[in-house]
C-alpha cells in the first residue's frame, strides 16, 4: 500500500506515513484488500472465459472445415452432373463423347472463376477433366483430399479420399 499524497510505500502495521504524516485511514486499508480481491476474481473469470471460448472453437471449427468441404464438393457434383448431361447430348448428335470443354453446349468458360482448356477445367476448389466416358474432380484443398469420378455410361459417382479427412468427407457425402 501507499500513501495517497506522497506515494510512499506503507508498510503493515503503520499508522502514518513516514514522509509526511498523512494519517492511514482504516478504510483505505480495506480499499486496498477489495481491489485486490476484485482483481483476483476478474482476472480468473478472464481466463476462465478465454478457456472456454477455447474449448467451443476446438470443437466448432473442424466441424465448420467439413460443413465448407460439403459444400464445395457438392458444388462439383453439380458440375460433373452437368457435364455429364452435356457429354450424353453430345453422344446422341456424335455418336462418341468429346474430351474437349469447347464441343460441349454447356458453357463453362463465361462463368465465374472456371477456366476450361481442352479436357481440363480449373474452378477455385476443383480440377476437373474429361476422360471419357469419366469426368474427373479432383479436390484442391491439401487437408480434405479426395476426387469424385463419375462414369457416363453407368451414371455412377464415387467419391475416393486420399487422407483421412477426404475419406470422412467421402463418407458423410453418402459414398
Amino acid at each position: 500500500m501507499y500513501c495517497v499524497k506522497c506515494g510512499t510505500e506503507i508498510k503493515q502495521g503503520q499508522t502514518e506515513c513516514v514522509k509526511c504524516g498523512l494519517p492511514i485511514k482504516k478504510e483505505q486499508k480495506e480499499s486496498n484488500q477489495t481491489c485486490l480481491i476484485l482483481a483476483i476474481v476478474f482476472g480468473v473469470l478472464f481466463f476462465f472465459g478465454i478457456f472456454i471460448i477455447g474449448i467451443l472453437t476446438a470443437i466448432a471449427m473442424p466441424q465448420y472445415f467439413k460443413a465448407v468441404q460439403k459444400a464445395r464438393a457438392a458444388e462439383a457434383l453439380t458440375v460433373i452432373d452437368t457435364i455429364a448431361q452435356s457429354q450424353q447430348r453430345y453422344k446422341i448428335q456424335n455418336a462418341a463423347y468429346t474430351a474437349d470443354f469447347k464441343n460441349l453446349d454447356a458453357d463453362f468458360i463465361t462463368l465465374q472463376g472456371y477456366a476450361a482448356q481442352g479436357s481440363a477445367m480449373q474452378t477455385d476448389n476443383f480440377i476437373i477433366t474429361i476422360n471419357p466416358p469419366q469426368i474427373q474432380a479432383v479436390s484442391k484443398n491439401q487437408d480434405f483430399q479426395y476426387t469424385l469420378i463419375k462414369n457416363i455410361d453407368t451414371n455412377q459417382t464415387i467419391c475416393k479420399g486420399q487422407n483421412d479427412l477426404g475419406i470422412s468427407l467421402c463418407r458423410s457425402l453418402g459414398f
